[in-house]
Parts: C-alpha cells; structure tokens; sequence
C-alpha cells in the first residue's frame, strides 16, 4: 500500500515552497505572530484580503508585508488568481481524504515522539556537529563551487528574462558573501535555530495524522504561516534576517497600458541592494505579477504531465499485481 505520510505532513512544506515562488520575489492577534519563543496562541484562519481595485505596484508592496507578518494564506491569495487558489484548495481536499495506514501513524508518531523528546535539541546537535565541523574544511570550495553551477544555470536558461537573470545573479553573489563568511558549525547558532525550528513544530500543535486530514484549506496555511515564522527565526541565527528584506522591499509604478504595467522593485538583501524591473497583468480586476502566472501555467503543465505518468503507471501489469 501507497504510504500517504509523508505527502500529508510535506503539505507545509509545499505551500511554504508555493508561497515563496510565487510572492513578490499575521499581525499580532494570528497565531504566527504571537510565536515566540515557544509560546503561542490558538489556530486562527488565513487573512482575508481584498486587493480589488489596488494598482500593480500597490499589489507587490501588500504581498511583501504578508509575508513579512507569514501570513501564507494572505500571501497565496494576494499573489493567486481565485482560479488557482481554489485549485489548490481542492488538491488538498484529495489529499486529506486518502486513507491512513497503521504504518502511517508510527511514523508521524515516532517523528512527533523524537521533536518533542526533552533531549530532542541535544541529541540533534551530537548527530549533526561532527559532519559539519569535517565538512568545515570543504565548505568554500562546496558553496563556490555550487554557485558556480547556479550561476551557469540561471545564464542558459531560457525561462528568465535579462533582468531577471541580472537580479538572481546579484542574490546568489549576495547569498555567496554571506555563505562564506559563517559558521554553520557553530555549536550556539545551531542550538538557535534547532530551537526555533523546534518551537514552531511544537507550536502548530500536530497531535495525529486525523488531525492533519481533519483540516481545511486554510487551516494548513495556518499552520504552515507558524513554521514559516519559525524558519526565519532559525535564519536569524545564521545572521539572515528575512524580515528586514521585506520591510525594506518597495515597488513603484513605471508605466501602465490598460491591462499592463511595468513596475521597478528594489530590496536590500545581506546587505546588498536589488533592483529589477518585473510586468504585471490584470486578472479580473486584480493585479498579478506576469511572472507569477507564468510560473503557475508551467507548474499547472508539469503536474499534468506527472498525473498522466502516474497513471499511466499504474496501469502497467506489475503495478496491478504488487497492488493485489
């Protein structure tokens, strides 16, 4: 039998991942925004937002605060046509109903008994310190040697424009500075963000996997909108600060032609400041970055393309004996 552990649990991840690639790139009652510390407060609903009648660059600029308060499901919604959004509801709907095995609930239950283990933070430090201080030595050859590769990526691909690529190539010098320069073995920073990586887990209060499948839409990005707030935190360790990021992000207007507009964003990120020019279209009385929509056609297609393999598969006389 199919296992559906770790695709029911990954959900968070994936719409953290969504969130993010699709963005311009809860305030203090929600939830994510009381966590701190360990602390927390009871799971309140997505943000409504209404982003009917504001302009392109207006659009970018609310984007960029909800995800600086993680507000996922402010964000999806800001940056998703009700179309997609609604699609994405109803995957989750399909996911949560696929039945649970016994395997399923020992392994939630053995990850849930091992985060919440009073020894969790320690014992995850005496796993992990000995391979990164052996992999201390190779690290600047690693990371030069990665961005090296990204970098040849981003100037063959045909998916982004000459701005695009101009941008992405300023982040990855960014990202490479400030690789270079820190400590990833350093026991204190480790214990940090283990801790708040640790905290959020702990906050979003996951009991089982009835529980997981027991809930909507917008109850997961609730969920997801806690550890994402943690995942920055565990950044902040590390001397990233996402936040700061947003705060600074800000875009204006360059042009706008009916259904079309031009807007020029800039953001300082490690310290380095980037600037790009991105287009916008208009989607039934909302603004949506040409970019963004772009991006959701081709995940649209290859999800399509991976449903028809699956499926295809399925169907081959060695599935249908396995599965039997």
């Amino acid at each position: 039998m199919k296992s559906n552990f770790r695709p029911r649990t990954a959900v968070f991840a994936a719409m953290l991942a969504s969130s993010l690639m699709l963005g311009c790139s809860k305030d203090e009652g929600t939830e994510a925004g009381a966590i701190s510390g360990g602390t927390s407060a009871s799971t309140a609903p997505a943000a409504k937002v209404n982003l009917m009648g504001a302009g392109p660059a207006e659009t970018m600029n609310q984007a960029a605060q909800l995800m600086r308060s993680n507000d996922l499901g402010g964000m999806l919604k800001a940056v998703l046509p009700d179309a997609q959004y609604k699609e994405m509801a109803a995957e989750w709907e399909k996911t949560r109903k696929e039945p649970i095995s016994d395997n399923d609930r020992k392994e939630f239950a053995d990850l849930m008994a091992k985060v919440n283990s009073p020894t969790a933070i320690d014992d995850l430090i005496k796993e992990a310190e000995p391979k990164l201080i052996e992999m201390k030595a190779q690290l600047p050859m690693l990371i030069g040697m990665g961005m090296m590769t990204a970098q040849q990526g981003i100037q063959a691909s045909e998916d982004f424009t000459a701005a695009q690529k101009e941008q992405l190539t300023s982040v990855l010098n960014a990202t490479q500075t400030w690789a270079m320069k820190t400590d990833f073995a350093d026991t204190n920073r480790m214990r940090k963000a283990l801790t708040e990586l640790s905290n959020g887990v702990k906050a979003m209060k996951l009991e089982s996997l009835e529980q997981i499948s027991a809930m909507n839409f917008e109850q997961v990005l609730g969920k997801g909108s806690i550890m994402f707030a943690s995942v920055k935190r565990a950044f902040n360790a590390y001397d990233l600060n996402l936040d700061e990021a947003m705060s600074s992000f800000k875009a204006e207007q360059v042009s706008i032609a009916g259904d079309t507009a031009k807007i020029r964003t800039t953001m300082k990120f490690l310290g380095q400041e980037i600037a790009s020019e991105s287009d916008m279209v208009k989607i039934d009385g909302r603004w949506f970055s040409k970019d963004s929509i772009d991006s959701i056609e081709k995940m649209a297609e290859a999800k399509q393309a991976a449903d028809a393999l699956e499926s295809a598969s399925e169907q081959t006389p060695e599935k249908k004996a396995f599965a039997n």
